[in-house]
């Protein structure tokens, strides 16, 4: 008897509140797909598939007078159906515990383990162990940490390619540490695997071979200009769907009509076997 897995991601661009209309409209739509694992980026802790599934977060930013970040955002959290075991698992564990100096604005550079943009779990699934490593590679333009000081501005995708180099590096960390563990990075890679180059050729060239130096294929490629992704170790890949991309609408007041409720879309793929992988 086949037993299918479905793992989901969609950054759903800081919703605010419940009772919020773009909140709620993505709560709904996160029911309705009824995905078995979601990963979700720049979200809100109130924001879950169910309120049985368990959570797992990366850090809450620190707060700064400069940093707009609510205390219920966080950039990364794993959202697990509640029958399955599944324990979290520290994510850039070599790095520094806190920054210094702290940031004064809004990023996903990788600098310590308080400011780390992923959450990572170990998940017990019917097709066997499966690492879910959830994270935000931040955007081309990140102008860092030290935004308003002119002597720390990084150039144009600079602070993108640091950061997949050191998410590269954590993947090997978590490969060495679970060696029979396969690995699933999912959410927003800010680059194309498509072919497209957005937003750098080097950039795209940089994390397609971040996922095969840890033995992963990129299975959301074939999206045209797709940056949020879904990745796993090849004998898991092996057994994937064809990706599913969605978007959703809402609208904030009568008369007005529907808008997107994030920038992004979500994606998602099923796993599929008779038995553990």
């Amino acid at each position: 008897m086949n037993h299918t897995l479905t793992i989901a991601t969609w950054n759903v661009r800081r919703p605010l509140r419940p009772g919020d209309p773009c909140f709620d409209a993505i709560a709904r739509k996160l029911r309705q797909l009824n995905a078995d694992i979601w990963i979700l980026t720049e979200t809100h802790i109130d924001l879950s598939p169910d309120a049985t599934y368990r959570a797992f977060e990366s850090p809450q930013l620190p707060s700064h007078p400069q940093i707009k970040i609510r205390p219920e955002e966080r950039t990364t959290m794993i959202w697990v159906r509640p029958d399955w075991d599944a324990r979290a698992i520290s994510t850039f564990a070599d790095l520094p515990p806190n920054e210094v100096p702290p940031r004064t604005t809004l990023t996903y550079a990788v600098t310590s383990r308080a400011t780390s943009p992923a959450a990572c779990a170990l998940v017990e699934t019917p097709l066997g162990s499966l690492l879910i490593y959830g994270t935000v590679i931040t955007w081309p333009n990140d102008l860092g940490p030290y935004g308003d000081d002119p002597t720390r501005k990084a150039g144009y995708a600079d602070l993108q390619h640091e950061s997949i180099l050191a998410h590269r590096e954590d993947w090997i960390r978590l490969r060495d540490t679970y060696s029979d563990t396969p690995l699933c990075v999912a959410g927003d890679l800010n680059t194309t695997l498509d072919g497209k180059r957005y937003p750098t050729k080097p950039c795209s060239d940089d994390l397609r071979k971040a996922l095969s130096d840890n033995g992963m294929r990129h299975l959301t490629q074939s999206l045209d200009y797709a940056i949020d992704h879904i990745c796993l170790s090849h004998r898991w890949a092996a057994h994937a769907s064809d990706p599913y991309w969605w978007q959703t609408t809402y609208t904030d007041s009568p008369g007005n009509g529907p808008k997107p409720v994030s920038d992004h879309r979500g994606v998602s793929i099923s796993i599929t076997a008779s038995g553990p992988l």
